[in-house]
Formats: structure tokens, C-alpha cells, sequence
């Protein structure tokens, strides 16, 4: 039985890196066309090839290796039915329990692994990975006033808009008679410009800022399909021209965003401190979820011992096709179950953990209770 134990772990870690492997490969590539626009705005260098890929993978890095563990047992386990050691061991008076020691240990390992990513790494790497891309957007700005910023010249690359300023000085913090528009100009809103006879831009390293501010200038407003415009003055504005790029380089930040930014500690927090009933529910959803993502090992387990452990010689593809149609119905149900506006947050989001359990329970129970002399293959 020791002998069992230590080739089936060995097997089972074998598997489980290649497919963990492939699963990550396949991961980058689909994020390739933002690593792509990252690599084109940034530049490459090994900072900006192998940052942005850890910032990405691993908050995916539980649905990647429950994924890997899920095929890497019903791989090992349908080899070993294959060649018959399996059923011999059966035969020779080893539990059924006992067989699939070295997958309980191994779905433990992974749990484990992802309550800890969960809880402790996912929200850092998210908050890098925003860190990372506001330094180097604020690198890339710095760089665009520096060099292309002149007196008396129209610049559209103005985070968004496009700048004018008469006179510049030599640190280009400092300018005078300033005018800025929106670029490209709108088509169906109101165009909206602001002049002002002098403003400084401040530069802040820690916390990251870039602001502009406008002195005694004027808004002025303009209707491209009616002939109306408006004016309004203002004593100082300060803009953030810093965020304005980013927004123009990432879009605006959703508010489902900001909480995944947050450690289930601080979510937590806030929870008993909101008093907005739909923000609730989000932080509710959010904190069941990643309480039920380090279940997803053990359940998986059933399926591919389930699967693995065969009457006959099923072909390769007909078992992984069956495990991808469990994998998918898995992501979907836990994908809707939390959204459903009559299951709450809590149900919803360990539902599907449930109900897939019990399934996995009867498919393994119906699997062992089939007669054994069926489970030894024909030599």
C-alpha cells in the first residue's frame, strides 16, 4: 500500500504541473491582447513582460489549479485502471478509501493553497498591478510634458484633451494664457473648453499625483447640433490629469472593481459600517464566494475518482469531455447562483458547492457499488 501511495502522489504531482502549466499558458494567452497594449504603451522590458503576467495570473491561480487537480487525478487514476493495477489492488483487500488517500492529501495541498491565495495574495496582487500601472502611466505622461510639451503648441496626446499654452517654463511646471478642448472633438454632446491666464502643475511621487491647477479661467461650453453656448468663470480648478490618463489608457474603474481590491478583512469592515444595501450585498457576495472557492478541490476529487475509475476501457476523450462539460456547468452555476436576486448572497454562493457534491457523491457511489469483476480490464 505504501508503494500505491507514493507512485499515485508521484503521478498525481506529475500531472497536476503539466496541466497547471498548460492551464497558465493558455491564461496568458488569452490575456495577450492586454499584455499586448501594456507592451506597446509601456514598452518591453523584463519589468514589463513578467510583472504584469504575475499580477494577472494569480488572483486565477485556485481556478487554475483546482482545474489541474480535477484532470491531473482522472488522469492518474484511468491509467492505472488501464493496466489493471488498480483493480488488482482492490482485489488484494485494499479499501476503496484507502486507494484514493493520495488524491484526499493531494485536493488538501491545493485548498489550502487557494484559501491562502484567496485570502491573502489575490487582493495584493490586484493593488500591484494597479500600483504598477499608475507608475507607469505617470512615467509615460512625465515623459510626453517633458518632451512634447512647447509654447505656442497644440498638444492632443493631453491626457484625453488637447493642451495650448503660450508661455512654458523651462521645468514645464509653470503656464501662461493655457487652453484646452476636448480631442477628438464630440459629435452628438456639448464641447467643452477651459481657458485661463496661468497655471502650475504639481508633480507628487508618494501618493502618485499629477495635478494641474487653472487660475481665473473660463468654461466654456458649446452645442455642436444647436446654436447655444454657455460660460462659466472660476477662481482656481485643480485637475487631476494623472487619473484623466489613466481613465484614457484603462477606462474608468468599476465599483466592483474597488472591492476586489480590498482583503476580506477590510471588506468585513465595511460591511459593518455601510449602510447602502446594494453595496452590502456585493461585499456579502464577494466574501461567500471566496469562503467557497477552497471547497472546489475536495468536490472536483469525486468527479475525476468517479470518472478515472471505470467499468471498461473508455476512450481518453469521452472521459474529458465529460469533465469539461462538469467543469463548465460548475463555473456557470457559480456564476449565476450569487446573482440571482431571490437566492441570498450566502446561498448563492454555496449552492453550487453543495449540490455538485452531492452529485459527485452518487456518480463515485455508483461507481464502487458496480460489480468488481467488471472493473478488471481484459488482458
Amino acid at each position: 500500500m505504501n508503494r500505491f501511495y507514493r507512485n499515485t502522489f508521484r503521478d498525481l504531482a506529475r500531472h497536476f504541473c503539466l496541466y497547471l502549466l498548460l492551464i497558465l499558458a493558455m491564461m496568458i494567452i488569452a490575456q495577450s491582447i492586454r499584455l499586448s497594449d501594456l507592451w506597446v504603451l509601456f514598452g518591453i522590458s523584463w519589468e514589463n513582460i513578467f510583472k504584469p503576467i504575475a499580477y494577472m495570473l494569480t488572483p486565477h491561480l485556485p481556478f487554475a489549479m483546482t482545474l489541474a487537480l480535477f484532470l491531473a487525478t482522472l488522469t492518474t487514476y484511468h491509467h492505472q485502471s488501464e493496466e489493471g493495477a488498480y483493480p488488482a489492488l482492490i482485489v488484494a483487500g485494499c479499501s476503496w478509501l484507502r486507494s484514493w488517500m493520495p488524491a484526499w492529501h493531494a485536493a488538501a495541498l491545493i485548498s489550502v493553497a487557494s484559501y491562502g491565495i484567496t485570502h491573502h495574495l489575490e487582493h495584493h496582487a490586484r493593488s500591484h498591478f494597479q500600483e504598477y500601472r499608475q507608475e507607469q502611466a505617470y512615467k509615460k505622461l512625465e515623459q510626453i510634458l517633458k518632451s512634447k510639451l512647447t509654447p505656442q503648441t497644440f498638444l492632443d496626446t493631453f491626457s484625453g484633451y488637447m493642451f495650448r499654452a503660450e508661455q512654458v517654463s523651462a521645468d514645464k511646471n509653470l503656464f501662461g494664457q493655457i487652453f484646452i478642448t476636448q480631442h477628438p472633438a464630440p459629435q452628438t454632446t456639448a464641447l467643452f473648453s477651459v481657458t485661463a491666464p496661468r497655471a502650475v502643475l504639481e508633480y507628487n511621487q508618494t501618493p502618485r499625483t499629477m495635478n494641474l491647477t487653472l487660475f481665473s479661467g473660463t468654461l466654456i461650453g458649446v452645442s455642436p447640433t444647436h446654436s447655444w453656448h454657455s460660460y462659466a468663470t472660476f477662481k482656481e480648478w485643480r485637475i487631476d490629469i494623472l487619473k484623466l490618463f489613466e481613465n484614457q489608457l484603462f477606462g474608468k474603474q468599476h465599483h466592483s472593481t474597488q472591492l476586489k481590491l480590498s482583503s476580506p478583512r477590510k471588506l468585513r469592515q465595511t460591511l459593518t459600517t455601510t449602510e447602502d444595501p446594494e453595496q452590502r450585498k456585493q461585499i456579502q457576495r464577494r466574501l461567500a464566494s471566496q469562503a467557497a472557492i477552497p471547497c472546489a478541490p475536495w468536490l472536483f476529487i469525486l468527479f475525476a475518482l468517479s470518472l478515472g475509475i471505470h467499468a471498461s476501457r473508455s476512450l481518453k476523450i469521452t472521459l474529458y469531455l465529460k469533465a469539461l462539460i462538469i467543469w463548465m456547468g460548475y463555473i456557470i452555476a457559480a456564476i449565476a447562483f450569487p446573482s440571482l436576486p431571490l437566492i441570498p448572497p450566502l446561498w448563492g454562493a454555496w449552492l453550487p458547492p453543495i449540490i455538485f457534491s452531492l452529485i459527485g457523491l452518487y456518480a463515485l457511489r455508483r461507481r464502487i457499488t458496480t460489480p468488481l469483476a467488471e472493473k478488471i480490464p481484459l488482458l
